[in-house]
């Protein structure tokens, strides 16, 4: 039998975004003894220690094993998915701080700059539980217009005045604009290839579930500035948005979430809002992709 095709997948995003939890729900989802209506993994890598070591860490209730800034896991292995080709999957779990790294710096290292030039679907991933976006400045709080500031003393002018001024720190900004200044990186550096269909995951699905009616809408209204973005992209590419709860629920929710049994404690929602399984996203490439661009 000939081996597919690989389907190259870059999963990018920030630090705490929830891009090795994924792959680690993944990894547990389907090793997990699903049905043959379901998934199969029919080649495994020769070595499978790291997706292991997270599917554990995620199994039970434990921080996921970081990789350093310059290091990278390469996970590679082939689903058999029911009416579909076989789908041998490529997943770099790239860390975010390679991300973050990108923003502060000029150019983006040739690990995390190889994996997306190489791609066939491009899965960005912002975390639903922390994501937030400045408010323009006409939506602050309106001020009493006869309140003044108290006059300020000769000894705290002299203070203002030597006081050096905080350095400003790229990780200072909210990550709505940090998501559209990471998705300008990628775009340019992608100017010579071919545009992969892109996906935006929100992760930590279960914290912002029934908050808008699918993720895009969430997006839109959470994080305007990265949905205005990908939203001009589908001129050229294929754009999608899911939610992702690789945990299957907020801790402090249900702490015994970790208990169940794999397949049954993840989820996600498709472009629509329907419930999927985990592994929605990988499939998002094949016929779901085309009914939800």
């Amino acid at each position: 039998m000939t081996r597919p095709a690989p389907f190259r997948i870059a999963l990018v995003g920030l630090p705490a975004t929830g891009k090795t939890t994924y792959i680690a729900a993944l990894w547990a989802y389907l090793r997990s003894g699903l049905s043959e209506t379901k998934y199969r993994v029919t080649r495994v890598p020769d070595d499978t220690t790291y997706l292991n070591a997270i599917a554990k860490a995620w199994s039970e209730r434990k921080d996921m094993p970081r990789n350093s800034p310059g290091a990278t896991d390469r996970v590679e292995f082939t689903i058999e998915v029911p009416n579909r080709d076989p789908l041998t999957v490529v997943i770099p779990d790239l860390p975010g701080e390679m991300f973050l790294n990108a923003l502060r710096r000029p150019s983006i290292d040739e690990i995390p700059a190889e994996a997306v030039t190489s791609c066939d679907l491009l899965l960005l991933f912002v975390n639903g539980k922390t994501a937030k976006t400045f408010a323009p400045l006409g939506d602050h709080e309106a001020t009493d217009e006869n309140e003044t500031e108290p006059p300020q003393s000769a000894e705290d002018a002299t203070a203002d005045n030597t006081q050096a001024p905080n350095e400003f720190a790229i990780d200072d900004l909210d990550s709505d604009t940090l998501n559209t200044e990471l998705l300008h990186r990628l775009g340019y550096l992608l100017r010579d290839h071919p545009r992969p269909a892109t996906v935006v995951v929100v992760s930590a699905w279960d914290v912002v579930d029934g908050t808008a009616e699918s993720p895009e809408e969430w997006l839109k209204h959470e994080q305007p500035m990265t949905w205005q973005y990908i939203d001009e992209l589908r001129r050229t590419t294929r754009i999608g948005v899911v939610g992702i709860s690789a945990q299957g629920a907020d801790y402090d929710d249900d702490p015994k979430v970790h208990h169940k049994t794999a397949y049954e404690r993840s989820w996600g929602r498709d472009v629509n809002g329907n419930m999927t399984d985990i592994a929605g996203p990988l499939l998002w490439h094949d016929g779901v992709a085309q009914a939800g661009s």
